[in-house]
């Protein structure tokens, strides 16, 4: 496998630092790009393309397989999916001197939304309009929000949404039907303006 000197280039910029968003477009070569660094970073086994420690890569759940086949083929390496907590725990053991759990030397694979919900616990459902409150509140227990929270919120969305507002020439005040109505009225006429 060759690469092209941009990858050259930006594996070793990015080998510099511990994360990092690997942002080449399509085609360019983002899964073994990945691969390579986590090896650039964490070295290998000598004699193979083994990681010394475990390499967690995270992708979106609709490439995970196509990541998977990419190592096998193009590196042979082998990814393990991490799925969920449950596969996490399976995977793991508790080191007996530091008491956090870790997994094996190797690449293993998960997502945001895995990392994220880890299926736990699902998000309720959107609010209906017969039962807002009812949906409101079973969020607010699942993000760990109280009332004044929420309150807290609402006082400061002004300062914190300040330049959505401007871009949508609205105010806080606006309810969100309006809200959504102004911003169809804006790309109606920017679809106009655009022919």
């Amino acid at each position: 496998m060759k690469l092209k000197s941009f990858q050259k280039s930006d594996l070793a910029r990015l080998a510099l630092h511990d994360g990092g968003i690997l942002g080449w477009d399509k085609g360019l070569g983002k899964t073994l790009g990945m691969l390579l660094w986590s090896l650039l970073k964490a070295g290998r086994h000598p004699g193979s393309v083994q990681p010394v420690t475990a390499c967690l890569l995270v992708a979106p759940g609709d490439v995970h397989d196509a990541v998977i086949n990419e190592a096998r083929e193009k590196l042979g390496l082998h990814v393990t999916p991490l799925d969920s907590q449950d596969t996490f725990l399976r995977l793991s053991t508790v080191n007996p001197f530091t008491g956090v759990r870790e997994l094996p030397d190797g690449f293993y694979l998960s997502s945001y939304t895995q990392l994220a919900t880890n299926k736990i616990a699902d998000f309720p459902a959107f609010a209906d309009d017969r039962r807002p409150q009812e949906s409101d509140e079973a969020m607010m227990v699942l993000l760990h929000q109280t009332p004044a929270d929420v309150a807290a919120f609402h006082a400061e969305r002004g300062t914190i949404y300040a330049k959505q507002y401007t871009a949508l020439e609205a105010h806080p005040d606006m309810s969100s039907r309006a809200l959504q109505r102004q911003y169809s009225n804006l790309k109606t006429m920017a679809m106009r303006n655009s022919n």
